[in-house]
């Protein structure tokens, strides 16, 4: 399982068969689509007072939007290669 953590207590998880937008530090599941609706992904980067920032939008049957620092980059890399591999 693949967690990207955002601010705010939000979550992408992926699971190899979903990706699910999760709020509350992981208690309230917010939506969940299946992972091989996945298209693309745009990610814009915003620095500010030193602080890097990432806003992610991801295209699956709905769009997932998250923000998440620097730490957070990592799994979000993770899941973007799983979610290509599964579409290939």
């Amino acid at each position: 399982m693949i967690e990207v953590s955002g601010e705010n207590g939000e979550s992408l998880l992926y699971d190899g068969n979903f990706v699910m937008k999760m709020r509350h530090f992981g208690k309230q599941e917010a939506a969940r689509n299946p992972a091989n609706t996945y298209r693309e992904y745009s990610l814009k980067v915003k620095e500010k007072k030193g602080v890097r920032r990432y806003e992610l939008l991801l295209a699956c049957q709905a769009f997932f939007s998250l923000t998440f620092l620097e730490e957070s980059k990592p799994a979000f890399d993770e899941l973007i290669a799983a979610l290509e591999a599964q579409k290939a």
